[in-house]
């Protein structure tokens, strides 16, 4: 009958958009882990030059820099080792495997990226100074989760600010229940019109120069998965502060 074949259209329908719907989150989710797993190595491949720099003027015996290649040996070690942890993240997208919570403190987190991203600020030309907390900044989370977040921001703020040789300043302030990650640049700013788009999928003000349009939008994906909030002021031609608000465990 009539009714019986809309029905089985229907069915088919319903099949083929949930179909469609399932490979248009695997196609957001491979841009994703492309977009995430170029941050680690961008920052691999900076201590790579800057250690074969280091090797190249070391062949000098009285040259003090001869000993110094282990923190950037760690640091390189660090980055693969997350490169790593973000595989073993996609592999278990939308599983029931996905990591448990547990505690993580942000200013740690904070100072690691700020000291792997520090060949990168140095080789462009922007000086990256950080001011963080002397407490912890415990919350509940997921550190690989919270240091993709943090990373896409430090790492945009000394990319915006290198084309002016400018600043980039990170700071980790406790207020109470919550900390504040505050990244503020002295780039060229985004416009009001642009505001209300950086946080949209493929959406990037570095028009020629490789941006996905992921950074953001993931960071805001993270913070609001651990109940945070994001905050974005910026001047065209002064700079970009963004902040994200993340609530702590109770002490």
């Amino acid at each position: 009958s009539a009714a019986s074949e809309i029905k089985e259209l229907n069915n088919r329908l319903l099949q083929e958009l949930a179909q469609k719907e399932r490979l248009a989150s695997l196609g957001q989710a491979s841009a994703e882990f492309v977009h995430d797993i170029g941050n680690p190595l961008t920052i691999v491949w900076g201590y790579v030059q800057l250690l074969a720099k280091k090797l190249e003027e070391s062949e000098s015996p009285d040259n003090p820099n001869t000993v110094s290649s282990n923190k950037e040996l760690e640091i390189i070690e660090q980055n693969v080792r997350l490169c790593r942890d973000l595989l073993t993240m996609w592999q278990s997208y939308g599983s029931s495997d996905a990591a448990p919570h547990q505690v993580v403190s942000i200013s740690a987190i904070v100072r690691e990226v700020v000291e792997s991203v520090g060949a990168m600020a140095k080789e462009n030309g922007v000086a990256l100074t950080c001011d963080v907390a002397g407490d912890p900044c415990n919350l509940t989370g997921d550190a690989v989760q919270i240091t993709r977040a943090i990373q896409n921001v430090i790492i945009n703020a000394i990319q915006a600010s290198t084309e002016t040789k400018g600043q980039a300043e990170v700071s980790c302030i406790r207020k109470d229940s919550y900390v504040d990650v505050r990244i503020a640049d002295t780039g060229h700013g985004i416009s009001e019109e642009q505001i209300t788009k950086i946080f949209d999928p493929y959406f990037t003000t570095k028009q020629g120069k490789s941006g996905t349009g992921l950074g953001l939008f993931i960071t805001k994906k993270v913070v609001e998965d651990h109940n945070g909030s994001i905050k974005v002021d910026s001047t065209p031609d002064i700079g970009t502060t963004i902040t994200l608000r993340l609530p702590l465990v109770s002490s």
